[in-house]
């Protein structure tokens, strides 16, 4: 809602919520791995804003910073967490806006190789069989040809 005040030529746009993106969904997070986004917002009274969350909740392990807007933290648990911002400006007349929106968080990627090590430390590997060569040749000393048996 719009404020104008007529007799003093005071106009002052509504606060709005912006994020960087089109959607309601904040950047991913990924568990046990730092975050930080910031809310930001544009409009209403120059000055301070508030920050709040009036319903949901942010994922946990993220807090968010009531004078700047950042979102930061450890998110500890995966999944999708909906909440609904909301920011003030303290000027007056105060102005007030809120967005739904997400932070989903996802496990950490775990890489896996099959081992071929069973238990008790065997090997699932045959055992290389050794070299063993299928003749034996003897120099001749000097002599031509070699001479050779075999084995």
């Amino acid at each position: 809602m719009n404020t104008v005040d007529v007799k003093q030529g005071i106009f002052t746009p509504p606060i709005s919520l912006i994020i960087t993106s089109t959607s309601a969904s904040l950047p991913v997070g990924v568990v046990n791995q730092s975050y930080n986004t910031v809310l930001t917002s544009v409009g209403g009274n120059t000055g301070a804003r508030i920050w709040t969350i009036t319903a949901g909740s942010l994922p946990p392990g993220l807090q968010l910073n009531a004078v700047s807007g950042a979102i930061s933290g450890t998110p500890t648990q995966a999944g999708s967490f909906p909440f609904t911002a909301q920011v003030m400006d303290t000027g007056a007349p105060q102005h007030t806006a809120t967005r739904d929106l997400v932070i989903t968080v996802v496990p950490p990627v775990a890489i896996t190789t099959p081992s071929p090590t069973l238990v008790g430390g065997w090997s699932a590997l045959p055992t290389p069989k050794p070299f063993r060569p299928r003749a034996e040749c003897r120099p001749t000393l000097g002599r031509a040809p070699e001479r050779c048996r075999r084995v």
